[in-house]
């Protein structure tokens, strides 16, 4: 199937609903992964590292469009977890299940003989309180530590029902490193009623993102998202340093068919929002006519969200 190239730029003056014009911007924390909860509520996660104890990790984004007003409210990590989370990068909702949640760690960190992080979190979320239903290990392929190169860095994660009871999840590799230079796409089963251990494959998909600007250490996948007719959505960032400036894509990467065995068939990336200014790290597929929308991890300077307009040429 030919998509044909549609690309539109995206400068945040801030942009789509008019209500936002007079907006105050709330002090949202970068936002390393973001996941519709309901048409105006999403959750998100940020990358606090271990040693972080008193940062931000989960919280609720209540987008109040009558008022162009953002709510943002931390909730905190699940005290029944084998230990506190480290630098979660992802999050997808559970399907048919509205509010539970897969949060996921970027991957193993090695100090020493300490080996720390691995994890994906299955949570299920009230207004109140995280609640933990259990926890699972992310696939190893290569640590990452204080002398060690670059290893795995999953910075998007996406789920889709197989079943009743066995989810597709699937998990991107962000690339930009030595070790991995284009983006990685890997894949397991989950099953909800077991809760066991998820089977992943030992096949993968390599992942090239859109690059207007012929960046070498671009990272091709920092956010993933399936939306309902099983599009899968991701964005790509260039990096520079905590200030910036940073440079994003969002962009088509492929269909989703969780009954085949390479579950993804990926399609040349022309279909894309260029978002200069900002690196965005979520987002969230739109649902029910909704747009899709992103959340940045801006470092010094915060996170935003931010619906996205329209394409003039979308997937059939």
């Amino acid at each position: 199937m030919y998509l044909s190239k549609a690309i539109i730029i995206v400068c945040f003056v801030l942009f789509y609903l008019p209500a936002y014009a007079t907006t105050t911007i709330p002090n949202i924390p970068g936002i390393s992964g973001i996941a519709r909860m309901s048409s105006n509520k999403y959750l998100i996660v940020q990358d606090a590292k271990v040693y972080e104890q008193d940062k931000p990790r989960i919280g609720l984004l209540n987008i109040k469009s009558a008022s162009g007003h953002i709510e943002y409210k931390q909730l905190d990590f699940p005290a029944a977890a084998s230990a506190l989370s480290n630098d979660l990068e992802g999050v997808c909702r559970v399907p048919n299940k509205s509010n539970e949640f897969l949060l996921a760690e970027s991957g193993y960190w090695k100090e020493e003989k300490e080996v720390y992080g691995g994890r994906i979190f299955h949570i299920r979320v009230t207004e109140q309180r995280v609640v933990l239903v259990r926890e699972f290990k992310l696939p190893l392929l290569l640590y990452n530590g204080k002398g060690l190169d670059d290893g795995d860095n999953f910075e998007g994660i996406a789920c889709i029902a197989l079943n009743s009871a066995d989810v597709l999840i699937l998990l991107g590799e962000r690339g930009g490193s030595e070790a991995y230079p284009k983006g990685i796409l890997r894949w397991g089963t989950y099953n909800l009623g077991t809760g066991q251990q998820p089977a992943w494959s030992k096949q993968s998909l390599e992942v090239t993102a859109p690059n207007p600007w012929g960046d070498s250490m671009i990272r091709s996948i920092t956010g993933l998202s399936i939306d309902s007719k099983g599009w899968l959505w991701g964005s790509a960032a260039v990096d520079p340093g905590n200030d910036g400036p940073f440079r994003s894509v969002v962009y088509l990467i492929g269909h989703v068919d969780g009954n085949k065995k390479i579950p993804v068939r990926l399609f040349n990336p022309d279909t894309h929002w260029v978002v200069d200014g900002f690196k965005v790290e979520g987002v969230a597929a739109g649902e029910d006519g909704l747009p899709l929308s992103i959340g940045t991890e801006d470092e010094s300077f915060g996170g935003v969200w931010r619906p996205l307009p329209g394409l003039n040429s979308v997937p059939n």
